[in-house]
């Protein structure tokens, strides 16, 4: 990112929203491989299998484990810091992209 803005900078906080909504989406398109579009909403609204459906299965287990499992598997070399962070990372950018996904479908129609 080129040039920030802050509330340091006495900029509005319209100023300091816009620039770190475009970071967070420059971040996000930057990940490799990149996150799956979701441009539809899924038939039932209660259950979303998004994470079976685009992350892969080790991404899945080492974000659903409880977080001293993942401690110890850390400790123990079981896993690596990077596994674990990109695996995260990604989950991440998926919620991302459906909360956005979603927040878009329901303003527009209401």
């Amino acid at each position: 990112m080129a040039a920030t803005v802050t509330t340091g900078s006495r900029a509005a906080w319209q100023e300091v929203a816009a620039d770190g909504r475009r970071h967070w989406d420059t971040t996000i398109a930057a990940i490799e491989p990149p996150s799956p579009e979701i441009n539809a909403i899924l038939p039932n609204p209660n259950t979303i299998p998004l994470a079976k459906n685009h992350l892969t299965v080790e991404e899945i287990a080492t974000t659903e484990i409880c977080a001293e499992d993942l401690v110890v598997q850390l400790s123990d070399g079981k896993l690596s810091s990077t596994t674990a962070m990109k695996g995260f990372l990604c989950r991440a950018a998926l919620a991302r992209k459906a909360v956005h996904t979603f927040f878009h479908t329901y303003t527009a129609t209401s």
